[in-house]
């Protein structure tokens, strides 16, 4: 059986032999026995290996065959290596340059792993030297045909770097020398990639995700957390509100990425301003005193930016006077939880004293089911505060 009598093979037994138990079944051993002898010598040298499970226990939604480089991975969930990705409906498969999305999931988990993935495959697309040098292969998306969103096919199409579609009426008109042609300019774009990941791809692939997020722009950065944006339950503002410290024992030390912090918690902002947005038009709508005043709610920070010291324009009714007067809304977001103090600008804390009663913090938890909110009326008779910084200069 060679390369393409192999492909096809999977192709048209799979999604049958998936309907019985993995255990024991003819297809699954031979998918296994003969994955390891289709792919020419030529290709592998003493540092490649090839790999074609199809699930470990249960059935895999989408088999695969990969050839790995161990100097980079002997994983599928890590790393860089070439695979064969089949269709999860048989309608065909791909020859993908791809990389482990497990990796990016686990060092990630919540700070939007889809968004780091991207950003390295978008690298690599942009600085293949040989892959302009090599026509048959796109770098538009795959579609794996699965339904399972968030799984691991999700993580393949997401890992996809550059590819190749065959059909499976195709490979009935295309023989195996053209196959074992596309695999081995593949695998010289692969051989690229892994001289310049210099013995390292998880030290790479941070650098490459710091150095986009410190040139991020508003997009990019608005994309790189994911959150929950369901309208806050409105809840009490909290009591005994411990301050945190910063001391640390003697000794100690900690590194902290202060790049990636600041995108992240840019990221929080901006999530929760579009939150409290909405949250604002519900309220409004559901006062007929202030229904009509719904279209003209201003997200003033995205408008002007933040020399205003507030981020939302809207409206309230002061309940002595039944008078519509504007409500200035300063959002400050977390996901932390609601007994984390906050950080307010000189600039913030001055408007707040000018405008009283009519300027309010927002205090928003986003949380991964629920988010909630509290508000503090003018802040500036209603909270404590402690400087953190000082302006300094020579005596």
């Amino acid at each position: 059986m060679n390369l393409d009598d192999y492909l096809k093979y999977v192709l048209d037994n799979y999604l049958t032999a998936k309907k019985q138990p993995i255990k024991g079944n003819s297809v699954a051993k031979t998918i296994r026995v003969i994955a390891l002898k289709v792919i020419p010598a030529y290709i592998l040298h003493s540092e490649k290996i090839v790999k074609g499970p199809v699930g470990q226990g249960n059935w895999a939604e989408v088999p695969w065959l990969a050839i790995m480089n161990e100097s980079v991975t002997s994983s599928a969930t890590q790393g860089y290596y070439i695979v064969y990705l089949f269709a999860s409906d048989g309608s065909g498969v791909y020859l993908s340059l791809n990389q482990g999305y497990t990796y990016y999931t686990d060092e990630y988990k919540k700070k939007s792993p889809k968004a780091k993935v991207k950003i390295v495959s978008d690298y690599w697309r942009n600085n293949l030297v040989s892959l302009d040098d090599n026509k048959p292969f796109s770098i538009d998306p795959i579609n794996l045909k699965s339904s399972n969103t968030g799984g691991l096919p999700e993580g393949y199409e997401l890992g996809n770097i550059c590819s190749k579609w065959y059909s499976r009426t195709e490979l009935d008109n295309i023989d195996n020398t053209e196959l074992i042609s596309d695999l081995t300019k593949l695998n010289v774009i692969y051989d690229e990639l892994v001289n310049k990941l210099e013995g390292n791809f998880a030290k790479k692939n941070e650098s490459i995700i710091y150095e986009k997020m410190n040139n991020a722009d508003e997009t990019l950065i608005e994309s790189t957390v994911e959150v929950n944006d369901s309208l806050p339950e409105v809840v009490s503002v909290p009591k005994n509100v411990r301050i945190w410290s910063d001391k640390k024992g003697a000794g100690q030390t900690s590194k902290v990425d202060h790049v990636a912090k600041h995108v992240e918690q840019v990221a929080i902002g901006k999530k929760g301003e579009e939150i409290v947005l909405k949250f604002e038009q519900e309220r409004l709508k559901s006062d007929e005193r202030l229904q009509n005043k719904v279209s003209e709610i201003k997200h003033v920070s995205k408008e002007k930016g933040d020399g205003d010291g507030y981020d939302i324009e809207s409206f309230m009714v002061d309940e002595n006077t039944n008078e519509i007067k504007p409500l200035y809304i300063e959002v400050k977001s977390t996901t932390s939880n609601l007994t984390t103090p906050f950080i307010m600008s000189k600039n913030e804390i001055d408007v707040s004293e000018t405008y009283g009663e009519s300027y309010v913090i927002y205090r928003l938890y986003i949380g991964e089911v629920k988010n909630k909110l509290y508000k503090i009326f003018n802040p500036f008779i209603r909270t404590d505060r402690m400087a953190i910084q000082f302006k300094v200069w020579p005596k």
